[in-house]
């Protein structure tokens, strides 16, 4: 039966027009329709999407460098306070480093409770007591010095 008479034989045997469910031309319409619209946005969102990913990739390298560079910052410091860091007295320069950092984050007013804020790495290296790294975070976050 053709589509014709089938929905005439629906509307008089039932007395309105098939539901979409029921109607296949109705439906072919509908994801025709839909498949235009999205040959239409596609490119449009792939180029947004593209876009979005170079910038948060740009920026991620950026902080990842920031926080390189504090730590060089803090090495620099110890050095002109005298000290040479050797893979020998590494162990000590960081627990040194650890003491002064957590020095710091007390200042700043950082503590177990609140160093979640910064970031999740921020936390986890406080939990392991590498509070440089946690000095680190916020003063990426936060961008200060």
């Amino acid at each position: 039966m053709k589509y014709r008479q089938w929905k005439k034989n629906y509307k008089k045997k039932y007395g309105a027009n098939p539901p979409f469910e029921l109607d296949k031309r109705k439906q072919r319409r509908y994801a025709r329709k839909m498949a235009r619209q999205i040959n239409i946005t596609l490119p449009t969102m792939m180029e947004t999407l593209t876009k979005e990913i170079d910038g948060w990739m740009k920026s991620l390298k950026d902080a990842v460098e920031r926080h390189e560079m504090w730590h060089m910052k803090q090495a620099e410091e110890f050095r002109k306070a005298g000290w040479e860091i050797t893979k020998e007295n590494r162990s000590e320069y960081l627990k040194e480093l650890c003491k002064k950092a957590k020095k710091n984050l007390d200042a700043l007013g950082i503590t177990q409770d609140n160093v979640s804020e910064i970031s999740d790495y921020a936390y986890q290296q406080y939990q392991l007591g590498r509070y440089d790294e946690t000095e680190a975070e916020y003063m990426l976050i936060y961008n200060r010095r």
